[in-house]
């Protein structure tokens, strides 16, 4: 059990769904939205549910194949503003 809650802070568990709504914010799914399912959304809210889901939590690899079909301009800038960070802070972290 100790290590489970040591595993838990090491992934910074403990602000993970702030962290999510942050993604959800950025990539234009409000707040209102948070909680409903899947199917009670309409196309383009998937996709960028789908995008902040993939982008969470700091992958190793991304592979994107078109990230912005059915993103409005809102949310084109911030994919870009991201993905701009998420490499800098990629570079930072490599040995």
């Amino acid at each position: 059990m100790q290590q489970s809650w040591k595993e838990f802070a090491q992934m910074d568990g403990w602000n993970a769904e702030s962290d999510a709504e942050t993604m959800l914010n950025g990539s234009g799914i409000g707040p209102e939205l948070h909680h409903k399912m899947m199917n009670e959304l309409k196309g383009s809210e998937k996709v960028k549910v789908l995008l902040a889901k993939a982008l969470f939590g700091n992958p190793d690899i991304l592979l994107l194949d078109e990230p912005t079909n059915h993103l409005d301009l809102g949310s084109i800038e911030w994919l870009e503003d991201f993905l701009i960070n998420f490499e800098k802070y990629r570079d930072c972290s490599q040995p």
